[in-house]
């Protein structure tokens, strides 16, 4: 793969592949353990690469997550360790809609009060926080160890919440994929019954000079593996998820596409006959309670799940009984830890012996 000189801030001149601004991905290697994070270069270029060139420097060896505010963030950069330092320069500000502090994992950049006054220092969260959105850069998010990263957030800190016993991190190091084009572009997609869907994925490992590895799913079923390239034809109309996973010998990348099928004439709707079928969910949006409407083809029970648009288990019902003919089911909005989930998109998978149905909804509160 060609490479181009980038000319760091730091005037240090390093190789790095030609396209600046693909998806990379790195590895902290700490004294609690190891976790693995994408940076979003793609869209967060300024910061993006700012962090892949400190960590490929060296720069956060041996530094120690200085911050843990237990619920909210760890923190890290300070060549001082205690949160004043920095690599000698700051950053311009950036923000995207596309990645938000949405959830536990979402590496951002730390700052002052000022703007444009980041450098090295960052933080990860340990929860939804939406009013850092706009403020803070998030450049990235956590997607293998985050069970590492929650450790490290509970660990005892004194006054000035740094850790009692130093969490150190022996270093971060940039992994070989590169993730560059990903069609469509969109996660969501619509389409007509009957018709097909061209799905790709450029990536490429820049370290070991191989094309990554690829498998492909369609609603858990694998389908097709190492190819680049996927063309899927929907025949019935319905709920679907399009998963690629993307693997080099070092980390697994993984993308999903929601794509609702709909009929396509009229007639489709009363002559397609399927042992299980979602007919509606009303009200939808919803605020606290969304009625689900199934249709099966016998008497038995389902199991039903509900999942977040990145596809993580939100709560499970099994063994719910259903008629032959339409049922209908509420849900209360609420996680399996019985809390009321945050707005959003959420997707609910009705399970029925072999047969399964996805359907989408969307939480809405006053």
């Amino acid at each position: 793969m060609k490479k181009a000189i980038f000319i760091s801030v730091l005037l240090i001149a390093i190789l790095l592949p030609a396209n600046l601004h693909a998806r990379r991905f790195a590895r902290w290697y700490t004294n609690m353990g190891e976790f693995t994070a994408e940076i979003r270069n793609e869209i967060m270029p300024i910061t993006g690469d700012n962090f892949l060139e400190l960590a490929l420097t060296n720069f956060y060896d041996n530094l120690i997550f200085h911050r843990v505010v237990a619920g909210f963030v760890i923190q890290d950069g300070c060549p001082n360790g205690t949160g004043t330092g920095g690599p000698g320069y700051t950053i311009e500000d950036e923000s995207s809609p596309l990645i938000l502090h949405d959830r536990a994992g979402i590496l951002s950049m730390a700052k002052s009060s000022q703007p444009n006054s980041a450098g090295s220092q960052y933080f990860i969260t340990l929860g939804s926080f939406p009013h850092l959105d706009g403020t803070y850069a998030a450049f990235g998010k956590v997607i293998e160890g985050l069970d590492i990263v929650y450790e490290i957030g509970r660990v005892p800190v004194n006054a000035s919440d740094k850790p009692i016993v130093p969490v150190v991190i022996d270093s971060i190091r940039v992994l070989g994929l590169e993730v560059q084009d990903i069609m469509p572009a969109d996660t969501l997609l619509t389409a007509e019954a009957g018709n097909s869907i061209d799905f790709s994925i450029d990536a490429y490992d820049v370290n070991e000079f191989v094309e990554a590895s690829y498998q492909w799913l369609v609603n858990d079923d694998l389908l097709l593996l190492d190819n680049a390239a996927f063309n899927y034809t929907f025949e019935d109309a319905g709920e679907y998820i399009v998963t690629c996973i993307v693997s080099d010998s070092h980390v697994d990348f993984t993308h999903k596409w929601y794509i609702s099928v709909e009929p396509n004439s009229i007639s489709d709707l009363f002559t397609q006959v399927k042992p299980l079928q979602i007919i509606a969910s009303y009200p939808n949006p919803f605020n606290d309670e969304i009625n689900l409407i199934y249709q099966t083809k016998s008497s038995n029970t389902v199991d039903i799940s509900i999942y977040d648009i990145k596809g993580r288990l939100v709560n499970k019902y099994p063994n719910i009984n259903a008629l032959n003919g339409e049922n209908n089911w509420q849900w209360n909005g609420k996680n399996s830890l019985n809390n009321k989930v945050a707005n959003g998109i959420y997707l609910y998978k009705i399970d029925a012996g072999n047969t399964s149905a996805v359907g989408k909804m969307i939480r809405i509160s006053d």
